[in-house]
């Protein structure tokens, strides 16, 4: 039984070494940090404050550096156009941010 352990252990360790899981941003230290009014929400003036989704960098396109690139990304995540990005809309923002395991050796 002990060397099954050990053969279904290793194998586990081995496929984990060869896969690439990209960081799940640390939604908690985000609201805490810009989330003023304790809503659970952003509106645009404290959105415009974020300075990274840590553990990811602000989005690298040009098209949204600068202070008009961070209200073109806050009104392309505003899905419901009511001035404030929930929960929802904000997961929206993993599509703008570079994906960490693109030209991962081993994926097409």
């Amino acid at each position: 039984m002990k060397i099954i352990s050990l053969v279904v252990g290793l194998l586990c360790f081995q496929a984990s070494a060869f896969a690439c899981e990209p960081a799940e941003i640390v939604w908690t230290a985000l609201f805490k940090q810009y989330d003023m009014n304790n809503n659970k929400k952003f509106e645009w003036s404290e959105f415009k404050k974020i300075q990274d989704f840590l553990p990811y960098e602000w989005p690298d396109n040009p098209e949204f550096k600068g202070e008009d690139g961070r209200r073109k990304l806050f009104q392309l995540m505003d899905k419901n156009k009511d001035e404030k990005l929930d929960q929802t809309e904000l997961y929206e923002v993993y599509t703008y941010l570079e994906n960490p395991c693109a030209g991962w050796p081993w994926t097409s």
